[in-house]
């Protein structure tokens, strides 16, 4: 388990990773507009409880380098 002050940062590094590993295999935007709603409600969890504008960043910067 992650502790809660690197949440944010764990969770930050592990969408652009793996945003970049599956863009470079499939195509960015079907990805992204998947990828989209998933992180919507990983951020509406209360156990999770984290924002999603750095996590929408995090998955277009990923893409984008992917």
């Amino acid at each position: 388990m992650v502790p809660e002050d690197r949440r944010l940062t764990t969770a930050i590094i592990l969408v652009v990773w793996v945003s970049a590993i599956a863009s470079s295999l499939i195509d960015n935007i079907p990805f992204t507009a998947t990828m989209i709603p998933v992180l919507l409600n990983l951020s509406q969890d209360p156990e999770v409880s984290l924002p999603a504008p750095p996590l929408m960043y995090a998955l277009a910067l990923g893409a984008c380098l992917g």
